[in-house]
């Protein structure tokens, strides 16, 4: 009788991490564009909520909506998404694989964001078991000012 981590490693015959590794990194960087970029109002988050909770799991996805609206206005302010990369680490279970996804947004007064986002994963049933969100930089362009300036 084979053992539950045999049954999970990635390099099981009967598992193909190839075609689990594609579907999984156009669902999620398909969720974060949306979120980070797509999403300007609460109408269009409310059409595609359901979708995004299923890609990202819901505590996730409000987390992300928390970041494209402002806290004292509730006004939704990410204007698009510039870049999104998704990538896998090494796992010896394909229910606990760390991935690691790179976003630039940009917001409405020209800012741009840089998050890191790391999860930890399960391949198997395409679903966000944990997470953390990291900012990496912000900056400032389109006649924006720093504060070195």
């Amino acid at each position: 009788m084979a053992t539950q981590t045999a049954v999970n490693s990635p390099y099981s015959n009967e598992f193909d991490l190839k075609s689990a590794e594609q579907h999984a990194e156009a669902t999620l960087k398909n969720a974060i564009v949306k979120e980070l970029g797509d999403l300007h109002s609460k109408k269009d988050y409310q059409a595609n909520q359901k979708k995004l909770q299923a890609a990202l799991g819901q505590k996730l996805t409000k987390e992300l909506v928390r970041l494209n609206t402002d806290p004292n206005t509730n006004k939704w302010v990410i204007t698009k998404n510039d870049a999104t990369t998704v990538t896998f680490g090494n796992a010896d279970d394909i229910t606990k694989v760390p991935v690691y996804i790179t976003t630039e947004f940009e917001e409405k007064d020209g800012s741009k964001h840089d998050y890191l986002i790391k999860l930890d994963y399960d391949l198997d049933n395409l679903t966000v078991n944990d997470y953390e969100v990291h900012v990496m930089t912000t900056s400032m362009t389109n006649g924006g000012t720093t504060d070195e300036e």
